[in-house]
């Protein structure tokens, strides 16, 4: 598998030849620790230190989303693109179930809770102070 990093956080196009990034090694993660369900990515790149510091992102924010003074921020699942464990492990792969991760809020929840929340801001305020009791 490889990516190709082209565009900092911003949409902006890096300033150097795109970062890519090929993973070629192996690590032995039990699939208990993965959640289930997941089924968005994105892949980042943090470039240079200080005012040089730039935050590159495989799938960036759309430069119409940006609004005045935002910072780079890696948790916008609304910008992480489509994502298959199976096109790693095999198609026939099928995920087994982990004790670790039930009754566990996972990554997929949260997007469909910020969807919910384009569609109605009042419903999910509502639903946002009931989650924190």
């Amino acid at each position: 598998m490889e990516f190709a990093i082209q565009h900092t956080w911003d949409s902006s196009p890096v300033d150097h030849e795109p970062i890519r990034m090929a993973f070629p090694g192996q690590a032995l993660i039990p699939w208990a620790y993965f959640p289930p369900n997941v089924n968005k990515m994105n892949s980042y790149a943090v470039d240079g230190s200080g005012e040089r510091r730039t935050h590159e992102a495989l799938y960036p924010v759309p430069k119409e989303d940006i609004v005045e003074s935002q910072k780079p921020n890696v948790h916008r699942l609304e910008y992480f693109h489509n994502f298959r464990l199976q096109s790693i492990v095999g198609e026939d792969w099928v995920q087994p179930e982990s004790d670790l991760w039930k009754g566990k809020r996972c990554a997929s929840h949260f997007l469909k809770l910020k969807e919910c929340m384009r569609e109605d801001k009042v419903v999910m305020k509502n639903r946002m102070q009931g989650m924190k009791k």
